[in-house]
């Protein structure tokens, strides 16, 4: 298989079947696997449109995919700008999101944690949110820039939308308003992680920074200048540590988060500008 881009999972049935879906480079097959079993999964998920020799569809490949937190469906978005709902359990396709497509192309997928709403962005501008098991269109957003990548926390209704122009924009699901904006980084965002109690979101981008943003406040409240391009991290559960891992690098960096074990006075910069 081609190297995985990108993946997602869920444990609530990691017992019973797979529970880690995974993005390949290039190729419209999505495969799945199972962290108990420590094994590749015996589905691989892909849709009979791609299967065919047709024009104009070659090249084609997934570019994001969302499990929902039921552990029992699978969302996966394409170049082509469809959008599958797969069951993981059998690997049977449950529909299709847009006639006939949803966006130019998919850059984002995210389902609530209730299985109500699922929200899709691409490169049209536009966020739209869906109808999760009728597949109908509700409503759309218009943001200030193409979508680049999606980040979400679990436990809250908060959706934060990384943007082409470096921008970032925070979505309130339930009220389907951006309700916070953040600039700064001056390079291509790379990923987004929420701090578990959804107080911070931190950020990291091509410019070699990795910056917290402080979301009642909506400021920047620290910046990390690192060596190498960061281009993914993520929180520990506790929000002891933040762990990231960086462009030609194999190892994986731990931080430690401070504000856990001693005060730290947090300056905000709302005006702060990266200078090389």
């Amino acid at each position: 298989m081609p190297p995985i881009s990108t993946f997602t999972s869920e444990t609530t049935r990691d017992k019973e079947w797979d529970s880690i879906v995974a993005v390949h480079r290039g190729i419209p097959t999505v495969t799945t696997w199972s962290f108990d079993k420590s094994k590749m999964g015996e589905h691989k998920l892909c849709h009979e449109r791609f299967k065919k020799n047709v024009s104009g569809q070659k090249g084609i490949s997934a570019t994001c995919a969302c499990l929902t937190h039921c552990g029992n469906f699978a969302v996966v978005g394409y170049s082509s700008g469809h959008i599958d709902k797969y069951n993981i359990q059998s690997g049977l396709h449950r529909g299709t999101y847009g006639e006939p497509i949803a966006h130019k192309c998919v850059r984002g997928v995210y389902v609530d944690t209730l299985n109500q709403i699922m929200v899709s962005g691409g490169s049209d501008t536009f966020l739209k949110f869906w109808n999760f098991k009728k597949l109908n269109l509700l409503s759309k957003l218009e943001l200030d820039d193409t979508v680049s990548l999606f980040s979400w926390h679990t436990e809250s209704s908060f959706l934060a939308v990384a943007l082409d122009n470096y921008n970032i924009s925070l979505v309130d699901i339930d009220t389907r308003t951006i309700i916070r904006k953040f600039t700064g980084h001056r390079g291509l965002l790379t990923d987004l992680t929420f701090s578990p109690d959804s107080r911070w979101l931190v950020s990291s981008a091509m410019d070699s920074t990795i910056r917290t943003w402080d979301i009642p406040s909506s400021s920047l409240i620290d910046i990390l200048k690192v060596d190498t391009p960061c281009v993914s991290l993520t929180f520990s559960s506790t929000g002891s540590y933040l762990g990231t891992a960086h462009a030609d690098r194999l190892g994986i960096f731990l931080w430690l988060n401070q504000t856990i074990y001693n005060h730290v006075s947090m300056n905000i910069f709302p005006n702060w500008k990266f200078k090389t």
